[in-house]
C-alpha cells in the first residue's frame, strides 16, 4: 500500500490530506482504521480497485463514514472507437503547448503565442473558469463558491481545442479543449475537458477524444485514462462508458 502525504483543495482552502491506493481489503481497513491526527491530517483519501469494490457490502462496510468523489476510467487506444458528432466538418482540431501552467497569470501566456493562438487562448483560459465554477457547484467541498483552485490550469502539458472560424471574418470561437499528458508507463492522461454548453450534443467532445487518441497513437501510448467526479448531474460518467472506457477504480474521501 503506497501512502503520500499532500495538500488538497477544500471550499477554496488549503487542507493536508493523506492519500492510499489499496489493493486489497486488508489494507483498504488498515488505512481507514489508521489515525493521523499527529500530522495535522483533516482528511483522508482512498482509491479503491474495481476488484475490491465487487466485493460487496463488507467493503462498504468499511468505507462507511467515506464518499466516493472521483471515477477512474481507462480505455485501450486499440479498442477506441469514435463516435463522431452531427458537426465534424465545421470545427477544427488544434494542439498547443498548455503554457498556461508555466505562469500564475493567464495572460502571461499569451505573448508567447501568435495571434491568433493567443485568443484561442484567452478564450481557454476563461473557459476554466467556468469550468471550475461548474464543478464547484457540482462538489462544494473541493472548491471555493467561486470555482478557486490555484492548481486546475497546470494539469497536462498539451492543450486539444476545438475551433469554429467565422466565415466573414477573423473571428474565431472556442467549442471545447481537453488538456492531455503523456505519462512514464505509457498512458495518454486525460485532464481538463471542457465543451461550451452551446455546442453540447453536437459531436465536439467525440472529435477531441478522437483527436487525443491519434495524438496517443503517435507517441506509442498504449492507453488512455481520466477521472471524473462521481456527482449525478456529471454527464461525463455517461459519455465515457457509452464510449467504451471501463471504470478502474473509485477515489473516496472523508
Amino acid at each position: 500500500m503506497g501512502v503520500t502525504f499532500k495538500t488538497t483543495y477544500n471550499k477554496g482552502a488549503i487542507e493536508y490530506c493523506v492519500s492510499a491506493k489499496v489493493s486489497s481489503i486488508h489494507e483498504l481497513t488498515q488505512f481507514t482504521e489508521r489515525d493521523y491526527s499527529q500530522y495535522a491530517i483533516k482528511n483522508k483519501r482512498i482509491s479503491v480497485p474495481v476488484e475490491i469494490l465487487d466485493h460487496g457490502e463488507s467493503v462498504y462496510t468499511v468505507l462507511n463514514e467515506f464518499d466516493a468523489v472521483y471515477n477512474h476510467y481507462s480505455l485501450n487506444i486499440l479498442d477506441f472507437n469514435p463516435h463522431i458528432g452531427t458537426r465534424p466538418n465545421e470545427e477544427e482540431i488544434i494542439v498547443l503547448p498548455n503554457l498556461l501552467r508555466e505562469t500564475a497569470d493567464f495572460l502571461g501566456a499569451f505573448f508567447y503565442y501568435p495571434r491568433s493562438q493567443a485568443i484561442v487562448m484567452a478564450q481557454v483560459a476563461r473557459y476554466i473558469t467556468f469550468l471550475m465554477r461548474e464543478c464547484s457547484q457540482r462538489d462544494p467541498r473541493e472548491f471555493s463558491k467561486e470555482g478557486i483552485d490555484p492548481s486546475w490550469y497546470t494539469l497536462g502539458d498539451t492543450l486539444i481545442v476545438s475551433i469554429e472560424k467565422s466565415d466573414f471574418s477573423d473571428a474565431i470561437w472556442v467549442t471545447g479543449f481537453q488538456t492531455i499528458e503523456v505519462l512514464e508507463d505509457g498512458t495518454l492522461k486525460l485532464w481538463l475537458a471542457y465543451v461550451v454548453p452551446d455546442y453540447r450534443k453536437t459531436g465536439v467532445y467525440e472529435a477531441l477524444l478522437a483527436k487525443a487518441a491519434d495524438w496517443a497513437k503517435s507517441k506509442d501510448c498504449h492507453k488512455l485514462s481520466i477521472a471524473t467526479d462521481t456527482t449525478d448531474s456529471n454527464v461525463m460518467n455517461y459519455l465515457l462508458t457509452s464510449r467504451g472506457f471501463k471504470l478502474d477504480s473509485v477515489t473516496f474521501r472523508n
